[in-house]
């Protein structure tokens, strides 16, 4: 899961592009809120998981997340991603 502060507002995304997997976390926050990522470029919205510019056509699972009285971020994990896992390249289902 890649949390996002984007002007103060909190976002739960899912840490994997939907392109080829790659990790959204090592990407960066750029035209203000968008998560790119590291590989390829594609863009996607925190605020919902959609992908907003190619290679990635398929949104990431976004999940509710609050923070918490002590100050804590929780996030729902129960919410299902909308994508299936991908198989890696080279194998078979």
């Amino acid at each position: 899961m890649l949390v996002v502060n984007c002007e103060g507002r909190f976002y739960a995304i899912e840490d994997r592009c939907t392109h080829d997997d790659g990790p959204l976390a090592d990407g960066e926050l750029v035209n203000g809120c968008q998560v790119e990522c590291p590989r390829h470029g594609a863009r996607f919205d925190p605020a919902d998981g959609r992908a907003l510019t190619l290679p990635a056509i398929r949104p990431v699972a976004s999940f509710p997340i609050r923070v918490s009285a002590e100050g804590i971020l929780e996030a729902d994990l129960s919410v299902e991603s909308p994508t299936p896992p991908r198989p890696r390249r080279g194998h078979r289902r």
